[in-house]
């Protein structure tokens, strides 16, 4: 059997007909145009907008601002600062290798604090 490979929909149904296939095959161009999306009622949007559905309707979320990530909130998406720190107390699963009064020591599981590090009995600061 040889495949064929068509280049537009108008080829493939001229193809059937001539092979005596009346009935118009069930293929269809896929749009990402968000006028086909008929339930969704957005009236604009611009780069960088995300649409999500809150269980009733579709929602736009308009774009956030540089810097920004996209994040849930009670399971709404948002857009919020990036930050950086940790927060206030945090417990770390990896390994933390430090001057205990002279010697080295090395831990796999500390608690970082308010800048602290807790640690194997000791605190340090960060």
């Amino acid at each position: 059997m040889r495949k064929i490979k068509f280049i537009s929909l108008t080829l493939l149904i001229l193809f059937l007909f001539s092979l005596g296939i009346s009935q118009t095959p069930l293929i269809k161009p896929v749009s990402i145009k968000w006028t086909d999306l008929k339930d969704v009622l957005i009236t604009t949007v611009a780069t960088g907008d995300v649409a999500y559905y809150d269980g009733a309707n579709w929602i736009n979320l308009a774009v956030g601002s540089n810097g920004e990530i996209l994040t849930l909130a009670a399971g709404v998406p948002s857009w919020a600062g990036a930050g950086g720190a940790l927060p206030a107390s945090t417990t770390q699963y990896a390994t933390l290798v430090a001057d205990n009064s002279g010697g080295w020591v090395e831990e796999t599981g500390f608690l970082i604090n308010s800048g602290n590090v807790t640690t194997g009995g000791w605190t340090g600061t960060i």
